[in-house]
């Protein structure tokens, strides 16, 4: 009886529902009473079927030969009620209301929904027929496209029908070929989290509002599907090659429209909090349940299919894939860090770290505005919000400590290609997971990268670092990091005997705390050389500078320095001296270095050319210059007006143009870099008077970077 009255039902359902929209759009705004008398009865042929499928349910199911006909009125019922939801859907839709005489429709098909749910539950899946197997096939398909209609209803309704929908294929997975019902299914969960998601940011209140009622739903409905999903990967696991794009596809979309993304909408820190627990809670049980399974893990971590906006999403999903790094496979492992040709042809040297590094170079908005992310917990304090590079660093460290020493050699590559590439926060990123490497590896490796570190800058060409200023200071931040570390290992990391090579100036730069003066001072006792320690803090004039440098190198000789020292040329003097007397070399630290800029202006330049002052000192002491008549060399650059550099620059560049705010703008910037410093007491504002703070080794260097011989202007080589 049932399966002759099945077709028949449908078919009237699907008829007058398809007759009613034709009705609707055909029909004028006015209309006439033939129209409504036509809507009212195929309303009523819709009513008529639920009320026949309804009367089909109530029968009890009371032995298995009667579940065949009550799965397949089932079927019906679904099918009819996908029919009327689809139909109330297109006229709220069309015209932003209920039509008349579809609240009774409405009602009736969501009483028939709800049985069909009752009714479903009672079903149990033991030895099943062919039929029945195309039964719950046909069940599944029809609760998939009510699932999808019932998403702009009432959360109730949603709720049932994806319960029922996931229980079912739950239960009939040991009867069925799941390949054919798992993709759709995930994928449809993923568009339901997805715009739910966007649905429930839409309407989260801003600032200090007060949270509306829809909102509250929308984050249970957001957790509820949630849930389900991560319900369903973990059940058909097996099966994830088939749903992997979709998975990866809603991870990094949701991560980048959801707060603290800077894509998202800006919201209160608690509702943040709100978002985080529930809908961005699905992340980390995804990738841990997937994590034996290479499809989502090697598509996760290429990222083919990422679009740029999605940067930030994606780079959250690595920090948790390197939370769990340990608990892959040696063979897992191996693919994710060793080089990957399959890509378009394109080689990569660590398809892992090559992410990582991709995310830094795409989530530079999110690097420069203040997004907190949860922090990690440290010695047992609560945890605090760090910013994205805090929370990437502090994971790709993670996955550092995870690593074999055949891993290494892709390690210190990546590292270095970024150490030493244009991105400020790459070059910085590589250098504080390098420090941390130097410290967790063993003492081998360690004085591996310290060697590395240290003939680098002679293999590298002048130009090219040039070209990448912003990296040369991260090399005086790792060496001494590293050496401190090696001193305390005991490694050879100092010569047995000095080189020969002397330095004119070396800058040391460093966070607080990291060991630079302990490092220096050892390096300087270990090498037995005669230095200078000067705390520009406690010597904050040139004079109190120049004693106590003296005092300190002349402090084992036979003849002290008591006297006063108040001058530069007075310094190098006395210092020629002491060396030609005692030795060769000598060093002067500054400690806080940076003080020294804000003495006198030709201090710092003179200071950075004191090797070279000392040896023409001695040269002109060999030609027996009186001791009172400084040298021009001594004296260094003397103050010159405006005039004459606007002079000197346009006889050189005869096909420039008149004087513009680009060319006193230059100048401007030169004065705030600390090239070139304006002297006298300003008063003379249409000339005024600016001196050099830079040595001749520097001029030409740069001379050299734009094509410009330097040397044939000046007087003391023509």
């Amino acid at each position: 009886m049932v399966r002759e009255i099945q077709p028949h039902v449908i078919e009237i359902c699907t008829s007058a529902t398809a007759r009613y929209r034709h009705i609707i759009q055909n029909t004028s705004a006015s209309g006439n009473a033939t129209d409504a008398e036509l809507v009212a009865k195929f309303l009523q042929a819709c009513i008529q079927s639920l009320s026949q499928c309804s009367q089909l349910l109530r029968t009890k199911v009371q032995s298995e030969e009667l579940l065949p006909s009550m799965l397949m009125v089932i079927e019906t019922s679904l099918a009819v009620g996908e029919a009327c939801f689809s139909l109330c859907q297109w006229v709220e839709q069309q015209f932003s209301h209920t039509a008349k005489g579809l609240s009774q429709l409405f009602t009736s098909t969501c009483s028939l929904l709800k049985l069909s749910m009752e009714h479903l539950d009672l079903v149990s899946f033991g030895s099943c027929s062919d039929i029945l197997v195309e039964s719950i096939k046909a069940i599944i398909a029809r609760l998939q496209l009510v699932c999808k209609v019932v998403m702009c209803f009432d959360a109730s309704l949603m709720f049932l029908t994806w319960k029922g929908l996931g229980k079912l294929v739950c239960g009939a997975k040991p009867l069925l070929d799941s390949n054919w019902m798992v993709q759709p299914l995930v994928a449809n969960l993923c568009a339901a989290v997805e715009a739910k998601a966007r649905e429930c940011i839409q309407c989260a209140p801003i600032g200090q509002e007060t949270p509306c009622s829809s909102y509250s739903k929308l984050l249970k409905v957001c957790r509820f599907l949630a849930t389900l999903l991560v319900k369903l990967v973990r059940e058909f696991e097996d099966l994830s090659y088939e749903f992997c794009a979709d998975i990866v596809h809603l991870l990094v979309t949701v991560h980048s429209v959801c707060p603290p993304s800077s894509l998202a909408k800006e919201v209160a820190p608690a509702i943040a909090q709100d978002v985080d627990t529930n809908v961005l809670i699905l992340r980390e049980p995804l990738i841990s349940t997937l994590l034996q399974s290479p499809p989502f893990l090697l598509r996760l971590v290429r990222g083919t299919d990422v679009q740029k906006s999605q940067h930030f999403g994606w780079a959250l999903c690595l920090s948790s894939l390197a939370k769990f790094f340990s608990k892959l496979s040696d063979g897992m492992k191996d693919q994710l860090m060793e080089a990957d040709s399959s890509q378009e042809g394109r080689s990569t040297s660590c398809p892992m770290l090559d992410a990582f590094f991709s995310c830094m170079r795409e989530c530079y908005v999110d690097l420069r505005v203040p997004i907190l992310l949860p922090g990690v917990m440290c010695n047992g304090q609560a945890q605090s919000p760090v910013t994205l590079y805090d929370h990437i660093c502090t994971h790709l460290c993670t996955l550092v400590t995870s690593l074999s020493a055949r891993h290494y050699n892709q390690l210190e590559v990546v590292l270095l290609k970024n150490l030493l590439g244009e991105d400020p926060y790459c070059s910085l990123l590589a250098s504080d997971v390098w420090c941390f490497l130097a410290r967790w590896g063993t003492n081998e490796t360690c004085i591996q990268h310290v060697h590395l570190l240290a003939n680098l800058p002679a293999s590298v060409p002048f130009i090219a670092c040039l070209c990448s200023l912003h990296s040369l200071p991260l090399f005086p931040a790792s060496v001494p990091f590293i050496a401190c570390l090696c001193s305390l290992h005991n490694l050879p990391l100092f010569p047995s005997q000095p080189s020969s090579v002397v330095y004119p100036s070396l800058y040391v730069w460093g966070h607080s705390g990291t060991g630079k003066t302990l490092v220096i001072q050892s390096v300087l006792k270990k090498l037995q050389v005669q230095f200078a320690f000067v705390s520009c803090i406690d010597c904050y004039t040139p004079q109190l500078l120049f004693e106590s440098a003296l005092r300190q190198i002349t402090a084992t000789h036979s003849d002290p320095m008591t006297g006063r020292c108040d001058s530069m040329a007075k310094f190098v003097r006395v210092l020629s001296q002491v060396l030609n007397e005692c030795g060769p070399v000598a060093y002067l630290v500054l400690d806080k270095a940076e003080r020294v800029r804000d003495m006198e202006p030709t201090l710092l330049p003179s200071l950075m050319r004191l090797a070279e002052l000392r040896k023409g000192d001695s040269k002109k002491s060999k030609r027996k210059v009186p001791k009172d008549k400084p040298s021009c060399q001594l004296q260094g650059p003397k103050p010159f007006p405006l005039d004459r550099m606007m002079a000197v620059f346009y006889s050189i560049m005869e096909d420039c143009e008149a004087p513009s705010t680009d060319v006193y703008s230059q100048i401007s910037s030169l004065v705030t870099m600390q090239l070139v410093a304006q002297v006298g007491n300003g008063c003379d504002l249409d000339n005024p008077r600016y001196k050099c703070l830079v040595n001749l080794d520097f001029i030409r260097a740069v001379s050299r970077s734009v094509g410009f011989d330097i040397v044939q202007y000046l007087y003391d080589f023509v």
